[in-house]
């Protein structure tokens, strides 16, 4: 079953291969050319980390997630239902 992020992310892909072809166009070694190819390169990096959040659903790059963590799992003595009656 498709989802919204489903949708997105095939929108991001025909975006980012228009933006690749726009790219591709440019001359490189033209002066003038320069800030454009800047931009575009900086929205295709953009779009390919937001395309990556989308397809997995956490951050790209974190090696480590809060839901990875142990903190949620960590049990306090200051519980009372853990410290038996003394």
């Amino acid at each position: 079953m498709e989802n919204w992020a489903d949708q997105l992310l095939r929108e991001y892909e025909v975006g980012k291969r228009g933006l690749t072809a726009m790219r591709d166009g440019l001359e490189r070694l033209d002066p003038s050319t320069k800030q454009d190819l800047t931009q575009i390169n900086s929205m295709i990096d953009s779009m390919a980390y937001s395309m990556d959040w989308m397809a997995t659903g956490r951050q790209p790059g974190n090696y480590r997630g809060a839901d990875k963590k142990a903190i949620y799992q960590r049990q306090y003595f200051e519980s009372m239902d853990l410290i038996p009656d003394i």
